[in-house]
């Protein structure tokens, strides 16, 4: 096992897209986002990247970890790359290949000689799934955030989904409103392509949410900025969409 700090790690390589397909890491950890993050928003941030990578001969590259470093005062704070932007912070794993790994005692001694010194470790949003992996390559204590937003589980088919995640009033209620809104022929619902289209609707989230939202995150020019580049190539790579709802030619909603 050869652990390393890679400052300049290349998240579009097909060694990185390799990796993220093997792993259970969740969409806050894909190529496309984790570039633009560390290009686009955490230099804006003052972080230094602190990416930690695990290669072996048998596997070649066998987990990455995301973090930053930065100064607040006096403190140096070690972190996962999350800025406000990330909803869930994850370690990168092989997951055939960690099965099979024995030499899990030294690895958080492995990874600790390359860390760079801090005053703080903070790791957060954990998901309950991804605990142990961190714990396994970083020192430290957990708890609970003491809040959470509301998990639903998605599964399909879609219809038989919505029959068990909504009430009867409510599912009513929601077909009620989607009926109403798309009895006008001209309204309609539509995937945007063209990377000049999908900037525009970036632009016009920001100014629609403007003033609406204590310190809201997408008013920074950097963050808007991270926002479309994560959009244009997501749309390129088919790991995200953005839809505008049009009645007309006037877009009503993003």
């Amino acid at each position: 096992m050869r652990v390393d700090i890679e400052p300049a790690f290349d998240f579009t390589a097909a060694e990185f897209s390799r990796l993220f397909e093997r792993s259970g890491a969740t969409a806050f950890q894909h190529p496309v986002w984790l570039q633009a993050f560390y290009r686009d928003w955490a230099p804006k941030r003052g972080a230094q990247p602190i990416i930690v990578t695990g290669r072996c001969s048998s596997a070649g590259l066998c987990f990455v970890l995301p973090l930053i470093l930065r100064r607040i005062s006096i403190t140096s704070l070690l972190e996962s790359a999350d800025f406000g932007v990330s909803d869930y912070a994850a370690p990168i794993v092989d997951r055939q290949w960690w099965e099979a790994f024995e030499d899990r005692d030294t690895l958080v001694e492995q990874i600790a000689r390359k860390l760079p010194p801090y005053d703080i470790l903070r790791i957060k949003p954990v998901r309950p799934e991804h605990l142990a992996l961190w714990r396994a390559f970083l020192p430290g204590e957990s708890r609970g955030l003491g809040f959470n937003a509301h998990a639903t589980p998605v599964a399909g088919p879609m219809e038989s989904w919505r029959e068990g995640a909504f009430s009867r009033s409510f599912a009513r209620m929601l077909a009620r409103k989607r009926k109403r809104f798309f009895r006008s022929a001209d309204a309609k619902l539509v995937v945007l392509e063209e990377p000049v289209a999908i900037t525009q609707a970036l632009s016009k989230i920001a100014q629609w949410r403007s003033g609406r939202f204590a310190e809201d995150i997408i008013q920074d020019p950097a963050a808007l900025n991270f926002y479309r580049s994560v959009a244009v190539a997501g749309a390129a790579a088919k790991s995200t969409r953005t839809y505008a709802l049009e009645v007309g030619d006037d877009a009503v909603g993003y």
